[in-house]
Parts: C-alpha cells; structure tokens; sequence
C-alpha cells in the first residue's frame, strides 16, 4: 500500500469542503434543533430537581436560571455530538 502526501491544493479543498460541510450541515441542524426548544411540551419537567439544577449552575432560583438549566443540557448535549457524528460519518462517505 503507498503513502501518497496530498499537495496544499488537496488539503485546501478538503478544508473548504468540510467548512462547507459543518456550515451547510451541522451548523444548520443544531440550529433547527435548538428552535424546537421554544414550548415546553419539548421538555420533561421534574419540579423535584429543576429549580436544583437551577441553583446549582447559577447559585440562582429564578425564572432565567431554571430556563439555562433546562435548555443548555439540550443545546449542549449528546444531542449534538450524536448530529455530529453521524454527519462526519456521512460527510467521509461523500469525500
């Protein structure tokens, strides 16, 4: 099997596609995702432990802080690293 080194050429088009890719892809569906988040139907309340979850990252019981607890877990979470995953599997696929 030969190692053939790619040319700066090649690695600038593979950095332009995967900018592309993670643009057009990963960056779009993380925002579609994170839009979904705007009705509370989208959330599994437990009032045991989100006014908890609340204090715990914030030292606050606030409304403001009891929505960061819920939706930074959902916006920085395994859902996006899941999304990414997948993509990049699709994304080598297609390169």
């Amino acid at each position: 099997m030969s190692k053939e080194k790619l040319n700066q050429e090649e690695l600038n088009q593979i950095i332009a596609k995967f900018k592309h890719f993670f643009k057009n892809e990963i960056v779009k569906n993380h925002i579609k995702n994170t839009e979904k988040l705007v009705s509370l139907k989208e959330f599994n309340l437990n009032p045991f432990l989100d006014v908890y979850k609340a204090v715990y990252l914030s030292g606050k019981s606030d409304a403001k802080s009891i929505a960061k607890a819920l939706v930074y877990p959902r916006v920085l979470g395994t859902s996006i690293n899941t999304s990414f995953g997948q993509q990049l599997q699709k994304y080598c696929s297609e390169i």
